[in-house]
C-alpha cells in the first residue's frame, strides 16, 4: 500500500470519528433534561450523592427540590425533578443527612407557614389561604402537586391536586398501625393534615430543613 493510500485511510477514519462525535453530541442534546432553575440563586446540599437546592425562609433553611434517593415510589419516572413519595420509616431511619439537617416536624412546617399567615386551625396549627402564592413565588418554597400514596401490597395514589410533604410526627390512634402528619400545599391553601392510613403505609414527598 502506498503512502498516499495510507494517508487516505487515516483521513477517512478521522472524518468518520468526527461524524460519530457529532451524532453523539446531537443525541445528547435531545435527551430530556429536567427544566429547573440553576443553583445560581440558591444554596445547595448533597444527600446520597444527589444535589438539592436550598433557600432561606425566615429562621430556617429548606430544600426546595423533592428528595429522590433510594427507598421511595418515584413520581412519575426515575430522574424526574418532582422526586418520589417516601414512607416515614425510610425518611427518618434510612436517609443520611448532612449535620444539622433533619426531616421536618409539624412544628417546622408551622414555622414555614407563619412566614405568610398566622391563622390557625382547630388543632392550633398555622394555615394559609391565598398567602400560599407568597410562600411559593416570593419565598421560593417551590411546589408541584403530586398527591400522596398509600401502599400495603398495592400502591394507591390520592389527591393529585395537592402536594403532601412528609413530617416525622406520628399519631398512634390505630391499633393496626399508625398515621403520620403531612403538610398539604396547593394553589389555594396550606396546612397540617393527618393521613389516616387505615392499616396501610402512607408515603409523601420529602424535603429537609435546618435552623439558621
Amino acid at each position: 500500500m502506498s503512502a498516499k493510500d495510507t494517508f487516505r485511510q487515516i483521513r477517512n477514519c478521522f472524518l468518520l470519528l468526527l461524524s460519530c462525535c457529532a451524532i453523539l453530541q446531537g443525541c445528547k442534546k435531545n435527551v430530556h433534561t429536567p427544566d429547573q432553575p440553576p443553583f445560581n440563586n440558591y444554596g445547595k446540599i448533597t444527600v446520597d450523592g444527589g444535589d438539592y437546592r436550598t433557600v432561606v425562609i425566615g429562621s430556617q433553611t429548606w430544600t426546595v427540590d423533592n428528595y429522590q434517593g433510594k427507598g421511595g415510589f418515584v413520581y412519575p419516572i426515575a430522574g424526574d425533578p418532582l422526586g418520589a413519595w417516601y414512607p416515614q420509616y425510610v425518611a427518618v431511619y434510612d436517609v443520611v443527612l448532612p449535620p444539622l439537617w433533619r426531616v421536618p416536624t409539624v412544628a417546622d412546617f408551622n414555622k414555614l407557614t407563619a412566614n405568610v399567615s398566622k391563622q390557625t386551625d382547630a388543632g392550633g396549627n398555622y394555615t394559609a389561604g391565598a398567602q400560599v402564592a407568597t410562600l411559593v413565588n416570593s419565598l421560593h418554597f417551590l411546589n408541584t402537586p403530586t398527591g400522596y400514596y398509600y401502599y400495603k401490597t398495592v400502591a394507591y395514589p390520592f389527591d393529585k391536586s395537592s402536594a403532601y410533604y412528609l413530617t416525622s410526627d406520628v399519631n398512634f390512634k390505630r391499633s393496626n398501625g399508625y398515621n403520620n402528619y403531612a403538610y398539604k400545599l396547593n394553589s389555594t391553601g396550606a396546612g397540617i393534615v393527618l393521613l389516616d392510613s387505615a392499616g396501610m403505609v402512607s408515603c409523601s414527598l420529602l424535603r429537609f430543613v435546618k435552623d439558621n
